[in-house]
């Protein structure tokens, strides 16, 4: 009985195996999406629609409006996907960034188990490397973030540059990350600033902005958000009740891992909250957070420990502020600080220098000669090697700094 179950979820296919669904190399032992993301190699990403449509989506770049198109990654084609402009600040006409919608035009279309994919443009960061090193980083630290790989991009034939390819945050991702996909998925967006204060009891007040249904959109039970703005603002047990609405050690851990890599963009942001998503399963009440968009990291290696958090009553982030009030949690992020310098630095087998430091030279020497001939970078190339470099003085003089920074708060 057991072998013909086992033949049952097993069908061969002419690239692999699908198994449980998802399609594997027999020989390498990864899924397709994992190759997909593999940052070990860089990506081509080819993108072919009419030439009218490319034109329209960069003319009107700052429209959310869908184009059909063909989409080919190695032998791989998948026809009439959706894609769209996309990002806040970073929409741009010469060099857009695309949201890729496998399954836009056809509910039920998958491309290896994958929704959607974005392909960000990277308009400020000279060194095309923030998002990569920083997501890779937090997934080091445990925390739940996307998986990211460099990519070329050719639309019609022509080259279109150097993007960051990142995995969608979507029901995919949830079941690859929490096993389950079925709960309720919000996405932060930005729409003014915000820090947590209560807005009323109204949940209206609350999603669809700045709380952004992603699941369950007919029904995304708003009021766990409002109790969560209650909790964080009215208990008289915090440490306690707070546990209910929020994972509040991973919560703690996050926003340390954010704050070692001197990010301005992000929950302690300088014009507030900003690229998380909040996810909670479907039989609990409690939140867990999920890492976005991290292209404004590595700001400065003598980026305060506290950035953004003891400010004025205006800017205060009353999550924050409770949290670090609370004996245990203040040490966790301490720890977690100094656990982000011990990652940072470790030392590779054969080469002595931090992880940090290697991992800049490791996506160099995948993506500069790539990044010299990006016909429309909005930076020359004299400014790449001028951020690479700067990403090595962070490496070196972060840890230290912070190192020492914590010593003063025990």
């Amino acid at each position: 009985m057991k072998r013909l179950v086992l033949v049952a979820a097993i069908l061969v296919t002419a690239r692999g195996l699908i198994v449980g669904g998802q399609t594997v190399n027999p020989l390498l032992g990864i899924s397709a999406a994992d190759a997909f993301f593999d940052d070990t190699v860089l990506q081509d990403v080819r993108i072919d629609l009419s030439s009218a449509d490319w034109l329209a989506l960069k003319a009107n770049f700052r429209d959310d409006t869908y184009y059909a198109a063909d989409f080919r990654w190695r032998d791989q084609v998948v026809r009439g996907i959706g894609i769209r402009s996309r990002g806040f600040g970073t929409r741009s006409a010469t060099k857009p960034s695309l949201k890729i919608d496998f399954n836009y035009f056809s509910p039920d279309r998958e491309f290896l188990g994958l929704k959607q994919a974005v392909l960000k443009n990277d308009l400020t960061d000279p060194s095309n490397m923030h998002e990569r090193i920083s997501m890779l980083l937090m997934r080091r630290m445990g925390i739940p973030a996307p998986r990211e790989a460099s990519a070329r991009l050719f639309v019609n034939g022509d080259y279109s540059g150097v993007y960051t390819l990142i995995e969608g945050v979507d029901k995919s991702f949830l079941k690859r990350v929490f096993g389950d996909n079925d709960g309720y998925l919000f996405s932060y967006e930005w729409a003014f600033p915000y820090f947590f204060a209560d807005r009323g009891p109204a949940p209206s007040l609350y999603v669809p902005s700045p709380f952004s249904p992603e699941t369950h959109e007919d029904d995304p039970e708003p009021q766990a958000i409002v109790e969560l703005v209650q909790t964080i603002n009215y208990s008289t047990n915090f440490a306690s009740d707070i546990n209910t609405y929020l994972d509040i050690k991973k919560f703690v851990r996050h926003i340390a891992v954010e704050n070692f890599l001197a990010d301005r963009d992000d929950f302690l942001g300088d014009y507030g909250m900003a690229n998380f998503f909040l996810y909670r399963l479907p039989d609990r009440r409690q939140f867990g957070l999920i890492a976005w968009d991290k292209s404004e990291t590595f700001s400065s290696a003598l980026f305060d420990i506290f950035q953004n958090v003891f400010v004025g009553p205006d800017r205060t982030n009353q999550l924050v502020v409770r949290a670090l009030a609370v004996p245990e949690l203040r040490a966790l992020y301490l720890d977690t600080l100094l656990e982000c310098v011990r990652s940072a630095s470790e030392p590779g087998g054969s080469d002595p220098r931090g992880w940090l430091d290697r991992e800049i030279d490791r996506e160099n020497a995948q993506i500069r000669d790539a990044t010299f001939a990006d016909p429309v970078k909005p930076f020359s190339n004299a400014d790449y090697d001028a951020a690479v470099s700067g990403l090595h003085d962070f490496a070196r003089i972060r840890g230290p700094f912070v190192t020492q920074a914590v010593a003063t708060q025990r």
